[in-house]
């Protein structure tokens, strides 16, 4: 009797599906159909891996958000500012030097580093 690796168990291809990146992960969903069940279903187990944008895993930040991200949303957006894709409109420029910080509302970031503030909100 041949094994092959659609005969392992699920808990067995999750644990080697999360070394795979986005990538990887897609083109194994069209290898076999038992590979795209299995990452459809556990996707979110998958990608477990911390984001680096979004901080969702807090009850505190969760309840001030506007919507919960999923896992392949907050993959797209860590991706995404990793990167250097993102819109950047300025709606407030002052004269003034300020002191850099950052703010994180549910729709909006407030940003201001050392000669302007800026205000990013969600489309």
């Amino acid at each position: 009797m041949v094994l092959t690796l659609t005969d392992l168990g699920t808990e067995i291809l999750i644990d080697i599906f999360q070394f795979c990146n986005i990538n990887d992960l897609c083109r194994l969903k069209q290898t076999c159909v038992r590979f795209n069940n299995v990452i459809n279903y556990y996707f979110d187990v998958i990608l477990s891996r911390p984001a680096l944008v979004s901080n969702q895993k807090h009850a505190y930040i969760q309840d001030r958000s506007a919507i919960l991200l999923t896992s392949a949303e907050k993959w797209r957006i860590s991706h995404n500012w990793k990167i250097g894709r993102y819109k950047e409109k300025a709606y407030l420029y002052e004269r003034m030097n300020y002191i850099p910080w950052l703010n994180l509302e549910k729709d909006v970031i407030w940003i201001s580093d050392i000669k302007r503030k800026l205000i990013f909100m969600s489309e």
